[in-house]
């Protein structure tokens, strides 16, 4: 079987069966109140939403095996944006957290908390696929703590901020998806140019890590006036996405933008030299 169509099996797979079963596995996930969950420390069911992005995880260490790093984690990020584009928008969280009585701010803080914990599950799972691919295939295979990727996760960093920052204009799913997912392919291409050999996981970590700092910055500056910002879509950009955006983001976005970058490095050199 050639290497083109064992790629399009593992990437039709993720979207036909993977992603539709970690949506039913979020999906049945509910709130305090009862309703349905829209997000994972909000709602009581976490071994319920562990076993869908760990599903989601196995599903590219597979593919990993069979096709590269790159495609597993595209595999992989492909469930999660089902379940992302599934889980509701900032506005019903806030209107649940006030509902409950548990606060707009605890709300944002916990979805802040939220995103760092699902970004060190989604970090852990990286590192797992890329040494579950081929030996061959393992460009990307370097320490994340060295000084090249710390620069790489600073530029990545700073880019996805700001391109997420500028595309995020409403609480609407799709526009926050389409800015967690252009920011995480422009910044970690950024990341890329300015060091080529920054680890896959430090880049992947910069798109979590905008949505960690951004929920921190949206409990800061928003507070418990958050619903009424939200109503007059003034709230903070970077708090609008949930975290499963930006971490299916993180894994659909990172890899590509990455490998576009290494692309256009070599481009340059070659037409230097």
């Amino acid at each position: 079987m050639t290497h083109s169509r064992k790629r399009w099996i593992a990437i039709i797979a993720s979207c036909v069966i993977a992603g539709p079963l970690c949506r039913s596995l979020l999906g049945a996930m509910t709130t305090g109140d009862g309703g349905p969950g829209l997000s994972v420390l909000l709602s009581p069911d976490l071994i319920v939403s562990a076993a869908a992005v760990l599903a989601a995880m196995l599903v590219g260490v597979v593919s990993a095996r069979f096709c590269g790093p790159r495609v597993g984690l595209f595999v992989a990020g492909l469930p999660l944006v089902w379940t992302a584009l599934g889980m509701g928008r900032m506005d019903d969280v806030l209107r649940c957290a006030q509902a409950t009585g548990s606060g707009t701010t605890a709300a944002m803080w916990a979805l802040s908390i939220e995103t760092l914990l699902l970004g060190v599950v989604i970090g852990a799972g990286v590192w797992v696929i890329i040494l579950a691919s081929p030996e061959w295939t393992r460009r990307d295979l370097s320490n994340p703590l060295t000084k090249s990727s710390a620069i790489g996760f600073g530029a990545a960093f700073v880019v996805t901020a700001a391109v997420t920052w500028l595309v995020a204009r409403s609480d609407l799913e799709g526009q926050t998806a389409a800015a967690c997912w252009i920011g995480a392919i422009i910044g970690a291409m950024a990341g890329r140019v300015v060091a080529q050999q920054a680890s896959t996981v430090a880049l992947v970590a910069a798109v979590v890590a905008v949505g960690v700092v951004g929920h921190a910055l949206g409990a800061i500056l928003a507070g418990d006036h958050a619903i009424a910002e939200s109503n007059a879509n003034t709230l903070w950009s970077l708090s609008r996405p949930l975290p499963m955006m930006y971490i299916a983001a993180a894994l659909v976005g990172a890899p590509g933008g990455s490998a576009w970058g290494l692309s256009l490095v070599g481009r340059v050199e070659h037409e230097q030299g």
